[in-house]
């Protein structure tokens, strides 16, 4: 049967885009200990102390004199996160850390939402007061994250699953793959969804590193829609992109498809690969649909203000229905400063609580200031003032449980100041402001000789935990940073060029290549705190090299770009410059669509900030994008640009000449191929390219030559002799084939390639004994497809084993019950042990589900097989007449030849007329090639 994927060795480029272009210890704890204080200083109990003298300690102090006393509940924090108490480390807890943990139990104010919460959860579904999503809005500061850490804690004290994500992902698929980890850790798998995020993981992987996949072909249901929307007047900085054909995309589109449905077969990871987001997040519903239909699931997305432009559409079409029905036990809680916007959530509105917060009344903050210890009233009207009430600075203000107001009536400090002001400790003062100035830190961040002070300063009320880092709250950052930024302007460039320097040596350490660098995550993160510290040290200076890194993070991904994107609003923030504070959100914008990055590099481009050099290397990413998406055109227009303004870069030629080539312009493409060899004659990968160009161009001795020259240049490598293999396997040349494939899996034995080639060339030669050693060694490296299974098949049949065979089609077609493909092989292999009436009835199945396909060559050769073993031999002929009557090319009838010797190779399988079918189907070949 003929289950085998074309493969020519063609190269498209997509294997090649990034090498040429690309170039602590933990606190120590204390063991838990009883300190049992008797005969103190002579007297025989020890007094229980009094709050004044022990503020920090409220509720955390027990006194046992004749009757035991409980812990008396006296609410200590405010609505803010306190880090330690959901993050400890593995160690035991230290007794700072519990009193940290049991004044997050403790709450002042927000009664109202938290019973409100509770009580919803507990509304059955058809009541109408119950509600589905509830917002949570305010200013920074006001206790939004903490209290969504209080609706999870209620959530799981009620029988609920809660899952927290906030601003740490920047794409849908890694915001789901969030929410299933947290799941997971409570004891709840989104299992379906888990294995279908690897399926795509692992396909994607196999399509990327698939050198015969038409990647420039490569499109997605939303760079469709992307692609058509900027067809037509969608203004990008000023420009309007130029009109794409519609009927063209659609070929494009269709290839691609083809392409997808030879190599992986089934429609499950067809679809799987072309609309990722829709598919897995209909398997993200239905797993969390199968937890809440257990125990209702809460799902918490926080600091939505910098989430929205990747996830609001998502959630908008979570909620209408577009991925199936969303269980009416699951409650969403979204979080953000503003409040969700009506235009876009008025058609929901029935299903939304709205939880405006607003800051403290005068009576819970005063009342958060008594428990804090805070009662002198000069103080307490100096704190109101300072915070406007807002629970983070009433916090903060209050951690020192200060007793004199100072300079009270000094109307210059703001409340940065007096908290600093407050702290007594200047040592502590010079850290709480150094710590200030890193996006996040940690103990190898803070100054030399405070590493003792790293646990005073991660429980300050404003630090929270993120990771194996600790961060600020934005509503103290900010002031921080502009307070040390006006104080003392030398002293900010200084500290930030030296925490600059700090991430710069930390990425040498990695010891990555420079050609590697952008492939490894670590050094990415790295390289992007790097650079937010140089823009905040020199903006004008540092501006050009970062411009050209944000360029560079393009050709990773769209959620990679996002994080860059990101980083530069923040330095807009923090050194308030108005070029970059509009540019970051503007950047974000662009960047909404999970799969173009085009209006983004457009933006950059027209800009007029980039350098010439790294105009014509946002041109060149921009080309791959288009590329890729099958914008032919727009690609080489970009490229053209980009030649233009460096015309001795050899790269740049060599991407053309892949456009030119996919455009079926192979002279055009050779000139390119040929200028990048000049410029850089020992790149062995120009070599290659030229040589599937003059592959497709049927030079094929010219193309042997250039794959020789790869080989000399990279002896070492399988790569080029996998490519010369595919040459001699596309010429019928399969023994010189198989040599050069026998040294590419010597050279490299994980090379899925050369092994899937290697396996075209055992079946070309009809050497079905030797099929089967490969199909196991693609397996053990994790490929999958319809096809692989299929030839695993062939090999049993062939060598006799036809139990075995048989087992592997029933599993198959149980799964695929119709893929008249698949039903064919189970004839055969039913027929091969014996079982001529089950063959029949599947013989059959498979014709009739032929009936409900598209007509095509490869259908009608297809149902002339299935005829041949019906053994209705006259049916047969007249079909495989008709089948020839519609001039099939020759790769249709060539795998019809190759299914007719599989059968004839088959142990016990009798087909009538079989050779002299075959004699037919290769006169007819002959014809062809005499024709042409």
């Amino acid at each position: 049967m003929r289950h085998g994927i074309p493969r020519g060795g063609l190269l498209n480029g997509g294997g090649f885009e990034h090498v040429r272009l690309l170039s602590g210890g933990r606190p120590q704890r204390l063991p838990r200990t009883v300190l049992t204080f008797d005969h103190t200083f002579g007297v025989r109990h020890f007094p229980r102390p009094r709050a004044p003298r022990f503020p920090q300690f409220s509720g955390e102090i027990s006194t046992v004199p004749a009757t035991a006393a409980s812990r008396p509940a006296l609410p200590l924090e405010a609505i803010i996160r306190t880090p330690g108490s959901e993050h400890l480390d593995d160690a035991a807890p230290t007794l700072q850390d519990i009193l940290r943990r049991r004044q997050q139990d403790a709450f002042v104010g927000r009664d109202s939402r938290l019973a409100e919460f509770r009580t919803n959860l507990h509304l059955p579904p058809a009541d109408p007061a119950r509600r589905y999503i509830v917002n949570v809005s305010g200013i920074a500061g006001v206790g939004k994250s903490f209290l969504l850490q209080q609706f999870r804690r209620i959530a799981q004290a009620e029988g609920a699953v809660c899952a927290y994500v906030d601003e740490d992902y920047f794409e849908v698929v890694e915001t789901m793959s969030a929410i299933a980890a947290d799941l997971a850790a409570q004891d709840a798998r989104l299992t379906e969804f888990e294995a279908q995020l690897a399926t795509y993981r692992q396909r994607r992987s196999e399509l990327e590193s698939d050198p015969n996949a038409p990647l420039g072909d490569m499109l997605t249901t939303s760079t469709v829609r992307a692609g058509m929307a900027l067809a037509k007047t969608v203004p990008v900085a000023g420009a309007i992109t130029e009109f794409v054909d519609a009927d063209a995309l659609a070929s494009q589109a269709n290839r691609f498809r083809a392409f997808l449905v030879q190599k992986f077969k089934k429609k499950a990871d067809i679809d799987l690969l072309l609309s990722p987001v829709d598919v897995l997040t209909r398997e993200f519903v239905g797993a969390v649909n199968r937890i809440a239909a257990e125990r209702p699931v809460v799902l918490c997305f926080d600091t939505f203000e910098r989430t929205a432009p990747y996830l609001e559409d998502w959630l908008l079409d979570l909620f209408s229905g577009k991925f199936g029905g969303l269980s009416a036990k699951v409650v969403t809680v979204i979080a953000g400063q503003l409040a969700l916007a009506d235009n876009r959530w008025s058609p929901l509105r029935s299903l939304i609580a709205a939880y405006p917060l607003e800051p403290f009344t005068e009576e819970e903050a005063r009342g958060l200031l008594a428990q804090r210890g805070v009662t002198s009233e000069p103080v307490v009207e100096v704190i109101l003032s300072l915070s406007g009430r807002i629970p983070m600075w009433l916090a903060t203000l209050a951690e020192n449980s200060p007793q004199d107001p100072g300079a009270v009536l000094d109307p210059t400090e703001d409340a940065v100041k007096r908290f600093l002001k407050w702290e007594p400790d200047e040592q502590r003062r010079k850290l709480a402001e150094a710590a200030a100035l890193p996006r996040r830190f940690n103990r190898d961040l803070l100054p030399e000789g405070n590493e003792d002070l790293f646990d005073w300063l991660r429980g300050l009320p404003f630090v929270s935990r993120a990771g194996d880092y600790w961060r600020y709250h934005d509503a103290v950052r900010d002031p921080m940073l502009r307070s040390a930024r006006i104080a003392s302007p030398q002293q900010w460039r200084e500290r930030h060029q030296a925490l600059a320097d700090h991430f710069a040596a930390e990425q040498e350490l990695l010891g990555i290549a420079s050609n590697e660098q952008w492939d490894d995550e670590q050094w990415r993160v790295l390289a992007l705190e790097e650079t937010y510290h140089r823009l905040c040290a020199t903006p004008v200076i540092a501006l050009p090299s970062a411009l050209e890194r944000i360029v560079r993070a393009t050709y990773m991904s769209i959620a990679v770009t996002r994080r860059w994107a990101a980083m530069l609003t923040e330095v807009g923030k923090s050194t308030e410059s108005e070029r970059l504070r509009s540019w970051g959100p503007r950047l974000t914008e662009l960047l909404k669509d999970e799969d173009d990055d085009t209006a983004f590099l457009t933006f950059l481009i027209d800009g007029g900030e980039l350098d010439p050099g790294v105009c014509t290397l946002a041109l060149a990413s921009r080309g791959v994008t288009y590329r890729r998406q099958g914008r032919f055109e727009e690609s080489l227009a970009d490229w053209n640009r980009a030649i233009e303004l460096a015309p001795e870069n050899d790269w740049y030629h060599s991407r053309r000449g892949i456009v030119l080539r996919l455009m079926g312009r192979y002279e055009e493409a050779l000139r390119d191929f040929d200028q990048a060899i000049r410029l850089d004659p020992e790149y062995a990968d120009y070599y290659m390219e030229r040589g599937a160009n003059l592959q497709l161009m049927e030079r094929i001795e010219e193309s042997h030559t250039d794959y020789g020259r790869a080989i000399e240049l990279l002896p070492g490598d399988g790569t080029p002799y996998a490519h010369r293999g595919s040459a001699h396997l596309s010429a019928g040349r399969q023994e010189e084939a198989l040599t050069d494939l026998d040294k590419a899996i010597e050279l490299d034995p994980d090379s899925k390639w050369a092994l899937e080639l290697r396996n075209d060339a055992f079946v070309a030669l009809r050497r079905y004994d030797l099929v089967l050693p490969d199909v196991e060694r693609l397996i053990e490296l994790g490929v999958v497809g319809q096809w692989l299974f299929e030839r695993r098949v062939m090999g049993h049949l062939a060598s006799g084993n036809a139990e075995a065979a048989l087992a592997e089609t029933a599993r198959m077609t149980a799964e695929s019950p119709s893929d008249s493909i698949l039903r064919s092989l189970h004839t055969v292999a039913l027929i091969s042990v014996g079982r001529r009436d089950e063959a029949h009835r599947e013989a059959l199945a498979a014709i009739e589900l032929l009936r409900s396909e598209p007509d095509s060559d490869e259908s009608r050769f297809n149902h002339v097989v299935d005829l041949l073993l019906l053994g209705q031999t006259e049916e047969a002929r007249e079909q495989l007449d008709t089948a020839l009557q519609s001039q099939p090319t020759v790769e249709p009838v060539a795998g019809f030849i190759e299914d007719l010797d599989f059968l004839a190779a088959c142990p016990g399988v009798e087909i009538e007329g079989l050779e002299e079918f075959r004699s037919i189907a290769a006169e007819y070949r002959v014809r062809l090639a005499e024709d042409e």
